[in-house]
């Protein structure tokens, strides 16, 4: 027969098991809320001011970007982003296709010195995007472009939402391509090109699918669904000071093709209130880092 001891100390060790399984597993849905979405990100969003970043490429600076948030008649919001690049390096970053095309623009405007093969050079890029949201917190219409210069080249795309559907007109090098994206209430749609400011309601092991649009997914694929998971907490240093961080990372959605690639496609850095700090995102074909520049040093 068991000892009181012996019963006594199993009745803890099953009490202190529950405890951490209800602690790190049942209470964080509970007590954090849905994923990140449209709807969570929205009222994690609103009220605050500008938020700007500085871009970096192989640790150099390449450029900057600004994300904002601003609150519309009718109950609607629209974000807005603008990125830009000093110089895109197209040889080492940009796909096939658009590699091909800088080279016959350039050729043509007899502004590079190409004709030995050398590499294409002091191209500014701008990816400018906007996305109403309506009252219910469900996309209306987008507008995004990217505009080379100084070629004066542009990739514009144009989505208006119906139904259930994102019916999207892609312009590119003057040819127009059409596409629909399902829409998804619960998955997080954004921008490719732009960085993500807030991610709320975050907890080791939380997973959500992104949906991703961007005008570079040539011929006509211009979408496609990311999954996102929260990691665990990582110390990072931001802004002169260690963080306790979480680290989330998206990846190519398994449900969608299978792949060996388990390499993210993107990594984000975010404090647990929220707060994007740091951002690794494959662009093209480069990974760009996107540092957000702290509230105290941004123009308010």
């Amino acid at each position: 027969m068991y000892s009181r001891w012996f019963s006594t100390a199993v009745v803890l060790l099953w009490l202190s098991t529950m405890g951490w399984l209800v602690k790190e597993k049942v209470l964080p849905p509970l007590l954090l809320g849905d994923p990140p979405s449209n709807q969570t990100i929205l009222q994690a969003r609103r009220g605050h001011p500008p938020v700007r970043w500085q871009i970096l490429w192989n640790n150099n600076e390449v450029g900057w970007a600004t994300n904002s948030t601003k609150e519309l008649p009718k109950g609607c919001t629209r974000i807005d982003s603008h990125v830009h690049f000093d110089d895109l390096p197209v040889d080492e970053m940009a796909p096939g296709w658009l590699r091909a095309i800088f080279h016959v623009v350039e050729r043509v405007g007899g502004s590079a010195d190409d004709d030995k093969g050398n590499a294409i050079h002091d191209i500014q890029t701008d990816a400018v995007s906007s996305f109403i949201i309506d009252a219910s917190n469900r996309l209306s219409e987008i507008e995004s472009s990217l505009s080379f210069q100084p070629s004066g080249q542009t990739i514009s795309m144009q989505g208006v939402a119906k139904d259930d559907k994102l019916e999207l007109t892609v312009h590119s090098f003057d040819v127009d391509l059409k596409a629909q994206v399902p829409l998804d209430t619960d998955a997080f749609l954004r921008d490719a090109l732009s960085p993500t400011t807030r991610l709320p309601n975050l907890y080791e092991g939380r997973t959500w699918t992104v949906s991703v649009l961007t005008p570079l997914k040539y011929p006509n694929s211009p979408h496609e669904i990311l999954l996102a998971k929260v990691e665990g907490l990582h110390l990072i240093t931001y802004n002169g000071s260690p963080k306790a961080v979480w680290l989330v990372t998206y990846h190519n959605n398994p449900g969608k093709k299978l792949s060996t690639d388990t390499k993210p496609r993107a990594k984000l850095w975010v404090q647990r209130d929220g707060v994007v700090l740091k951002q690794e995102m494959s662009i093209l074909n480069s990974t760009i880092t996107f540092v957000r520049i702290p509230d105290n040093c941004n123009n308010e």
